[in-house]
């Protein structure tokens, strides 16, 4: 990768001014560092490869090609990627799917794949003429509304304070040896049963499950190294095993840190 600065990529297409309630994307990108945005239609994402970063005010998300993400219409976002990636997207009207929370992340099961995947074909002007189109993206949208009721634990709500921030920087510059619960609170300044609180209140974890999220977010970036080995990263996040490390990552990824390193994150192709 260069040295010059990731560019968003350039949309020829205005997805807003489409007059359709569902139609899919699917576009293969450099690497980027997108602009805040919002649409008009909910929006399904997932890298089929490579690995996107979502954010919103609220939150961010690292999203493996096992992950999908639904933000629901008017949500401010933005998305990166620090690689080329294999982006499929899905948009779907309000008509099609009423009610959705502020954002959600759900494993990309193999139908949810291949049903993502195949929506690729009907882009705008395919979906307009195809009387197939919104028949199957009223379905998908159902499924989509099912298959995100119950979220994948791959990112977080962001720090609301600058105390809560600097005990996530004391946490990610040390998750080998990661600092104690005591020992974060005195960086923070304030006492651990205050700081235990406001993890809860901010971030919605407790302190061990917050170690553990700062580990497997970094663990998904350095597995994607070429030639990485899994007891490297293991060892270099302070875990006694790689046999440890890899029931872990399997728990909050989906599957192992190594069918992860193999694939390169890279779901199958496309079906056409």
């Amino acid at each position: 990768m260069s040295s010059a600065e990731p560019q968003p990529p350039s949309h020829p297409l205005d997805v807003d001014a489409v007059p359709l309630d569902g139609f899919g994307l699917a576009e293969d990108l450099p690497p980027f560092d997108g602009h805040w945005h919002t649409h008009r239609k909910h929006q399904v994402f997932f890298a089929a490869r490579g690995l996107v970063r979502l954010e919103t005010a609220a939150a961010r998300w690292w999203l493996p090609p096992r992950k999908a993400a639904l933000i629901r219409a008017g949500v401010r976002h933005r998305v990166r990627a620090a690689e080329a990636i294999a982006l499929r997207t899905v948009y779907l009207g309000e008509a099609l799917l009423p009610a959705t929370a502020e954002c959600c992340v759900f494993e990309v099961e193999p139908l949810a794949r291949e049903m993502l995947l195949y929506a690729g074909r009907w882009g705008p002007q395919a979906a307009a003429a195809d009387p197939l189109a919104q028949p199957y993206f009223t379905l998908l949208a159902g499924l989509v509304a099912r298959w995100s009721a119950h979220p994948a634990p791959t990112g977080g709500r962001t720090a609301q304070t600058p105390e809560v921030q600097r005990v996530l920087d004391a946490v990610d510059d040390r998750l080998a040896t990661p600092p104690s619960l005591a020992q974060a609170a005195r960086r923070a300044g304030l006492s651990p049963r205050t700081l235990q609180r406001r993890l809860n209140a901010e971030l919605g974890l407790g302190w061990r499950q917050l170690v553990m999220q700062r580990r497997m977010l970094h663990a998904l970036e350095a597995l994607r190294r070429p030639g990485v080995q899994v007891s490297e990263v293991a060892y270099a996040l302070g875990y006694e095993s790689p046999g440890a490390f890899s029931r872990g990552f399997k728990a909050f990824v989906g599957e192992s840190p190594r069918a992860y390193a193999l694939g390169r994150g890279e779901a199958p192709a496309d079906q056409r």
